[in-house]
């Protein structure tokens, strides 16, 4: 009888801790988002929400492996995550108020918040040092000069990567992208990297003379006055969106988390160019620090695509 009261009280303790906590008032956020991103997400919701928001930080990996195991059953209320894994387990996902004016065909589940651009970052004075001609495309990393002077990521580990492999199959197709990407990665040698920062990383510190990676990265570099130039490729930079999605509990969903969803995908796009500065809606414009030639892959990213593309990536190695 003893044991059974202390379970009870024990029970009734961690409820009462749950209610001070707020319990199930609170509208619990996962994101995959870069910590500046973060940052604005949270001060953004702290201006227009009155209410008590988690936000939780994972990895895409985790993050979207969560998505496809548990699906709506997630302890989160809302999401921000690539927005290719959403549209790929869209039915976890519910409508809700997006941000009107989406410039890439937007959806009712999901709100673009930010793009990821690929581009080349070159280190001007390794590229100077070992008398490199600038590139002006992906394929012109194809020379052998460049012998173990490049560093991209392994689109097997890294959707940076994806940038670059959607980058040469829509400008050269399979057969002539093949060879051209088999003579890239003899030239990659031991570069090829696990991280999509990692690359950036060598560019910088002058491990290599050229990288590809993420362009807003390659663009803070050269504002902080180090020896980078990013290269917007005659091939295009192509882009990945990350976009903000409301778990789909059916009648169980709260205002509360309908409106920190609307908040997200309404308010925070102003602060979030200054950072990632490519406009996704019409009603923006972005100057100076924009990329030259974005472009959008021509079909539908989705998990099933990438693994299609994965395959081109591997056959080339």
């Amino acid at each position: 009888m003893r044991r059974k009261v202390l379970m009870i009280v024990g029970l009734i303790g961690m409820i009462f801790i749950l209610t001070a906590c707020g319990g199930g008032d609170e509208v619990i956020v996962f994101t995959n988002a870069d910590a500046e991103a973060v940052a604005i997400m949270e001060r953004v919701v702290a201006e227009h929400f009155d209410g008590d928001v988690v936000f939780q930080t994972l990895g895409t990996g985790e993050l979207s492996g969560r998505v496809v195991a548990e699906g709506a059953n997630i302890e989160a209320d809302v999401i921000t995550l690539s927005s290719f894994h959403i549209d790929s387990n869209a039915n976890v996902f519910a409508d809700f108020d997006v941000k009107d004016g989406n410039l890439f065909g937007g959806t009712s589940i999901h709100s673009p918040l930010l793009a990821l651009e690929g581009s080349l970052i070159v280190n001007t004075e390794v590229l100077a040092e070992f008398g490199l001609p600038m590139p002006q495309s992906l394929a012109d990393l194809a020379d052998p000069a460049f012998a173990n002077q490049i560093s991209i990521p392994d689109l097997h580990s890294s959707t940076t990567g994806w940038l670059f492999v959607q980058a040469i199959l829509y400008n050269y197709g399979e057969i002539e992208g093949g060879v051209i990407l088999d003579a890239i990665l003899e030239n990659v040698g031991p570069h090829l990297e696990t991280s999509g920062s990692a690359p950036i990383v060598k560019a910088r510190s002058g491990e290599v003379a050229v990288a590809f990676g993420l362009r807003h990265q390659g663009v803070a570099d050269m504002e902080d006055g180090l020896p980078i130039q990013v290269i917007d490729v005659t091939e295009g930079n192509f882009l990945l969106t990350e976009s903000v999605a409301l778990v789909d509990r059916g009648a169980d969903i709260t205002d509360e988390a309908r409106e920190v969803a609307r908040i997200l995908a309404n308010y925070t796009r102003p602060y979030l160019l200054e950072f990632y500065p490519t406009a996704l809606f019409a009603d923006e414009s972005v100057s100076g620090a924009d990329a030259a030639r974005v472009r959008l892959f021509p079909e539908v990213l989705t998990v099933p695509l990438l693994e299609e593309h994965q395959s081109f990536f591997r056959s080339a190695q």
